[in-house]
């Protein structure tokens, strides 16, 4: 029986990969870091509201003022003329992340 020579040599090293080191602080590791952090967060709050109601006012605040600048209108009048604005914001970011899972060219 004849053994292929590709079988003969066994104690050959196998090839050198190289790999190349990424950045501490690229967004991938920045991402990897956090997320246990998130998780174990997201683990101890009882009350998932008020955990995200500082960030739920601070983006509707940014609406408000945009819209009123010198708040002459009500709080009711102002948080009413904000609404769109807002859905127009979120329905950008949705039609961005669409456009990104298909390879779409951005806005």
């Amino acid at each position: 029986m004849v053994v292929p020579k590709l079988f003969t040599v066994m104690s050959t090293a196998p090839p050198k990969v190289v790999s190349v080191a990424k950045s501490i602080d690229s967004l991938e590791f920045r991402s990897q870091r956090g997320q246990p952090g998130t998780y174990t967060s997201w683990a101890r709050t009882g009350d998932w509201t008020a955990q995200t109601l500082m960030g739920s006012r601070a983006l509707l605040d940014r609406f408000v003022g945009a819209v009123e600048p010198e708040g002459r209108p009500t709080i009711h009048e102002r948080a009413k003329r904000a609404e769109d604005p807002r859905r127009a914001h979120i329905q950008r970011m949705v039609l961005k992340a669409v456009q990104v899972g298909r390879g779409c060219r951005p806005l």
